[in-house]
C-alpha cells in the first residue's frame, strides 16, 4: 500500500467528477452530496494515476458513485470487494 498525496490536479479532477454526479443524480441512485465528495477524491487519484483496481467493502458506493463516473468518462476500474474471500475472488486454493 502506498499513501498518495492529494494534489491540485486531483482536486480539479475530483471537481469534474463531482459535477458529473450532481448533473446525473436523477439517472443514478446517488446519495447525499457530502457522501460523494470523498469518493470523488479517491476516484480522481485512481483516474489521474491510472490505478487499475479499487479495494473496498462498500460495494454500494462502487455501484452508485464510481460506476457512473467511469462509464461516462470511458475508463474502467476493477473492484476488489473485501467482502469476498481472496480465494473465491482469485479462484485459487491457498
Amino acid at each position: 500500500m502506498k499513501i498518495i498525496p492529494f494534489d491540485f490536479y486531483d482536486g480539479r479532477t475530483a471537481g469534474e467528477f463531482y459535477s458529473i454526479l450532481l448533473d446525473k443524480r436523477q439517472n443514478f441512485q446517488i446519495p447525499d452530496r457530502n457522501v460523494i465528495k470523498d469518493d470523488c477524491k479517491l476516484l480522481s487519484q485512481i483516474f489521474n494515476r491510472s490505478i487499475e483496481a479499487y479495494i473496498t467493502k462498500d460495494r454500494r458506493s462502487f455501484n452508485q458513485i464510481i460506476a457512473p463516473v467511469t462509464s461516462l468518462k470511458g475508463f474502467s476500474i476493477e473492484l476488489i470487494d473485501l467482502a469476498i474471500p481472496l480465494k473465491d475472488y482469485m479462484g485459487k486454493l491457498f
